[in-house]
């Protein structure tokens, strides 16, 4: 009778907030089931005329079609030019960063300050159903960017595929300690993991503004300790059974020398200091807030 006690209420908890998983246990599993699925990367061509426009259209849809290779890589080994994404003395690629797709319809989350207000820019995202699958490029239109709250929702076009979505979780319930999980694309290379801690779970826009003069997107941010390079902008953070916490904002890249400092990412300010250093301080943009906006709340 006691086994079966004990029983009913495992199946019971099991039921009502799924298997557990533990920090430590069955990562790559996580990382290949769960999260790296949804992950994707960002990229911004800027603003085209519309005979320029056609040609990268035309000459995308030539590297999707290509037998054995991946699009995307085959993209920044023509174009990359360690990070300067040049084509000729122009600069081809405006930006690249992370993002996650929020739909089976293939909505894409990532940071305003990547792709900026302008509809018209020309925008692709690059993904793979796994980690070392061939990274196909999908023209996305933004459907609407908050350049306040430093956050974009951008569409894939023109295809019939059902794309693997995120789960959304709660990040008014991180607590300061726990290990959180990031794929993103910093500098260019996509499917990137990361395992962090959450250094401080809220961190105030006053205080931040006080010490960094960092205008922080909202009212609190979570802090998260961990060395996220440049490129991991709009890289969603997990909790460990896979749920979306938010999303990288910014960091910080050098020690402050004065009263004026600064944030890369969501702030174009950076820190003066000599110190080289970098100090592992990164801002996440909490799922919470996103869900608001993107709900109308």
């Amino acid at each position: 009778m006691k086994k079966k006690m004990i029983l009913l209420i495992f199946l019971t908890v099991f039921m009502v907030f799924g298997p557990p998983v533990f920090a430590g246990e069955k990562t790559s599993e996580l990382v290949s089931d769960v999260i790296g699925p949804p992950a994707c990367t960002v990229i911004n061509f800027g603003r085209y005329d519309e005979k320029s426009k056609k040609n990268l259209n035309e000459m995308i849809t030539g590297l999707n079609h290509r037998v054995d290779a991946d699009p995307y890589e085959e993209l920044m080994l023509e174009y990359g030019s360690y990070g300067q994404y040049r084509f000729g003395n122009e600069l081809f690629i405006k930006s690249s960063l992370s993002g996650v797709i929020i739909s089976e319809s293939g909505r894409v989350l990532t940071l305003a300050h990547g792709v900026g207000p302008e509809s018209d820019n020309v925008i692709y995202v690059a993904w793979s159903y796994s980690e070392n699958g061939p990274r196909m490029l999908y023209q996305a239109r933004i459907l609407r960017a908050n350049m306040a709250l430093d956050v974009a929702e951008l569409e894939i076009i023109e295809t019939k595929i059902k794309f693997p979505y995120v789960v959304w979780g709660d990040s008014s319930e991180v607590k300061t300690g726990d290990d959180v999980f990031i794929i993103s694309s910093p500098l260019g290379m996509p499917f990137t993991f990361n395992r962090c801690e959450v250094a401080h779970s809220r961190r105030t826009r006053g205080l931040l503004k006080a010490l960094f003069n960092f205008n922080a997107p909202c009212e609190s941010m979570m802090q998260l300790s961990g060395n996220l390079p440049g490129g991991s902008s709009g890289g969603p953070v997990f909790n460990v059974r896979g749920h979306l916490l938010g999303f990288v904002q910014s960091r910080i890249e050098k020690e402050p020398i004065s009263d004026r400092g600064g944030a890369s990412g969501g702030e174009e300010s950076k820190f003066s200091g000599k110190n080289n250093n970098p100090p592992n301080i990164n801002f996440v943009l909490p799922a919470n807030e996103v869900r608001k906006w993107l709900e109308g709340k």
